[in-house]
């Protein structure tokens, strides 16, 4: 069994790590929520495992990685507002790229980039949060190709 990971997020160096690890995990909008009163906002989407990709000869003969269930939620969040994706529309589903935080003030601003030109922008007091991988890996239908 692979071991699964869970990732302590507390400063901005812990966020670009797990920005890294969640590029390119399908989100589906009806899987990300903002919880005003517990100051919180979580996703749960299917994380592609770059900690496991396939090597060079590896994708030579075909292999195209695992993806894997993740959670991610951030606490201490006061606001979100988002650009061109709806979240709870189930219809709605994006690949997310990076996940950036700047200080503002003495808050943060964290935002979620997906690709197509979508994002969720948050407002939160500190950066505190958990990346967890939540099921066992399965085959990726596709290797993510992009710059």
């Amino acid at each position: 069994m692979p071991e699964t990971l869970k990732l302590r997020i507390t400063d901005g160096k812990d966020l670009s790590v797990a920005s890294a690890l969640m590029q390119d995990c399908v989100v589906a909008a009806v899987d990300m929520a903002f919880d005003a009163t517990a100051r919180r906002f979580a996703l749960i989407g299917n994380r592609y495992r770059h900690e496991a990709a396939p090597g060079l000869f590896s994708r030579l003969v075909g292999a195209k990685g695992e993806r894997v269930r993740t959670g991610l939620h951030l606490n201490d969040v006061t606001a979100a507002t988002t650009k061109n994706i709806a979240l709870g529309d189930p219809d709605a589903v994006g690949a997310l790229l990076a996940i950036d935080a700047q200080a503002i003030d003495e808050a943060f601003e964290i935002v979620l980039t997906f690709a197509g030109g979508s994002s969720v922008r948050l407002k939160a007091d500190c950066i505190d949060g958990i990346m967890s991988d939540l099921s066992e890996p399965w085959p990726a239908g596709a290797r993510p190709n992009h710059d």
